[in-house]
């Protein structure tokens, strides 16, 4: 399901995160042409940002039902020229004595896919309160994704909130339905390196 609204909150909220991680990338790769014997230029961006919203219906019923491990996929979306899937944990991964609310995104197969994919991006996941406002939320730092592994690398995992605080909180959360809803904003980070040449050329042709 689709959510169309005012993306700058959610850029707001996710460029502490993004701005410095993009900093960082072009640092490494400023430092890695700079030691050989010809030059580059290094430009990142943000290309992207999508947003998708998860309805879970029978919430009440759900958390007590699943266990520890396992979870509820969103359907399908798409950000930045690829396609997405929202995974959340109503008791997170692991952890029985306290587990935590945890969701990740995973790249998924799409019309114009080719047999392997990779992207990097940043997300956010919000839990929203019953008048459509963030209550619980959490932010991943930009990390690459590759299609057909199902993470992220390097412990891409968001931490919401722990499982028994939600349940505390579900009265503020869930609508007269019993419906939960789960808000995604995921940015797509594009690097691009060009040879100072073109670069000169690029600023020649802006001059005139």
């Amino acid at each position: 399901m689709a959510l169309s609204l005012d993306l700058a909150p959610a850029l707001l909220a996710m460029a502490p995160v993004i701005v410095p991680a993009v900093h960082g990338v072009c640092r490494r790769l400023r430092h890695a042409v700079s030691s050989s014997s010809s030059a580059s230029i290094v430009r990142a961006r943000q290309e992207a940002i999508g947003t998708h919203l998860m309805r879970i219906e029978g919430y009440s019923r759900i958390d007590m039902m699943l266990p520890v491990g396992e979870s509820i996929v969103s359907g399908k979306f798409h950000a930045g020229g690829h396609d997405w899937q929202l995974t959340y944990y109503p008791h997170g991964i692991g952890g029985i004595i306290n587990p935590m609310v945890s969701a990740n995104v995973s790249l998924v197969q799409g019309a114009f896919m080719t047999s392997s994919e990779v992207a990097k991006a940043a997300l956010r996941v919000s839990i929203l309160d019953r008048s459509g406002d963030p209550a619980f939320s959490c932010v991943v730092a930009p990390r690459v994704y590759r299609y057909p592994s199902c993470w992220g690398e390097g412990s891409p995992m968001g931490h919401l909130v722990t499982a028994k605080e939600l349940r505390r909180s579900l009265p503020q959360l869930v609508d007269k339905d019993d419906c939960l809803h789960v808000r995604c904003d995921v940015a797509v980070l594009k690097v691009a390196m060009e040879s100072r040449g073109m670069w000169w050329m690029r600023q020649l042709l802006k001059s005139t």
